[in-house]
């Protein structure tokens, strides 16, 4: 094969996370594979198997196809002796920029587009890609859009992108991406399922963001703002180029009531739930699963959030040259790292 042109980043682990995270990726990777096959797109799904459990490695939990003729498979594993030494190991199993890094830094193509495990590609937008039409000074973002987890009963991947284009829940649209008085407008609303970028550009921003001192809840709205200090102009890609996100309940960084509301709100007595519920919420505030783990985070929700948010954006993006956040060993570049292929790997130009 000659070299990529595209490179697809996808950081996951065979756990229970995420009500059956295996299932979506298999769907997401099948199909991926597939669309890259039909529209003859010299490409690579580069899959970063992160802190493994044992026994549930990814390259021998997931159906790969028998021969792939334009796309290939990388499986990248950092094993748990890696994972064990980086921030928040004792609290988080995956490090999901530190992840992706280790994807984006390791990729062949011209252009990485890191994404999660339960996105689905439009086929126009598969079908765009197979053009060949990218520019490497560009970073480019497309509108997410929520379907029910029913998408993942289909076996056909044309029967389910039509089910997933009439049954939208939910549009993340740049309408609800945080701006900052005096700093360009940029489409930051849920970038971490679309960033597509030239390899050029991610290794000149060092990659996303990684855990260093916050859990990576908003790190990729900042990564659009370093790419546009470092020189990317934004394109957002309109209709027909969709990308999908399979339901998955509740994230991990949204506040949930704690059980003393969960139990005054269901006092059988009329009007007393009604009372005694705020109340147990002001002795109890709500958490999400981060707060209970004791991770700290970037939280756009208060202004403190805001404030810190802001500090760390304009550090990384007024001053020349000052866009990088992580340091020259960004991706895990210290380490050797084993990797299992399906079909052939060309060396990096």
């Amino acid at each position: 094969m000659n070299r990529p042109y595209l490179s697809v980043v996808v950081a996951s682990r065979n756990d229970g996370y995420a009500r059956g995270m295996l299932r979506r990726l298999q769907v997401s990777v099948s199909a991926f594979i597939e669309q890259m096959e039909r529209f003859d797109l010299p490409s690579e799904l580069v899959l970063v198997d992160w802190n493994p459990p044992a026994g549930k490695d990814l390259w021998h939990a997931i159906e790969w196809p028998a021969t792939v003729r334009r796309c290939t498979v990388r499986v990248i594993t950092v094993p748990p002796r890696v994972h064990e030494t980086l921030p928040f190991a004792d609290r988080l199993p995956i490090l999901i920029h530190r992840a992706r890094n280790v994807g984006i830094r390791r990729a062949h193509g011209e252009f990485v587009l890191p994404t999660s495990p339960d996105i689905l590609f439009s086929n126009e937008l598969a079908k765009w890609f197979g053009r060949r039409e990218l520019d490497p000074s560009c970073m480019y973002r497309v509108v997410r859009r929520d379907v029910p987890d029913k998408a993942l009963k289909f076996t056909s991947i044309d029967k389910r992108l039509r089910y997933c284009r009439n049954h939208v829940q939910q549009i993340h649209k740049r309408d609800s991406s945080y701006h900052i008085d005096g700093l360009p407008r940029l489409f930051t609303n849920a970038a971490g399922d679309f960033t597509l970028m030239s390899r050029d550009m991610y290794f000149r921003v060092h990659g996303i963001p990684e855990e260093r001192e916050f859990h990576s809840m908003h790190f990729d709205g900042i990564l659009c703002f370093m790419a546009h200090a470092a020189g990317a102009r934004e394109v957002e890609l309109g209709a027909p180029h969709r990308i999908y996100h399979v339901d998955h309940g509740a994230p991990s960084w949204r506040a949930e009531a704690r059980w003393p509301e969960r139990v005054a709100s269901r006092v059988p007595i009329p009007g007393l739930a009604t009372w005694l519920a705020p109340i147990a919420r002001r002795i109890a505030p709500p958490t999400s699963a981060i707060d209970r783990r004791g991770v700290p985070y970037l939280d756009c929700s208060t202004r403190a959030g805001q404030a810190r948010f802001e500090k760390l954006i304009r550090s990384l993006v007024e001053e020349p040259e000052a866009f990088r956040y992580n340091d020259a060993d960004w991706g895990l570049a210290q380490y050797a790292l084993g990797e299992h292929v399906l079909g052939e790997v060309p060396a990096p130009s």
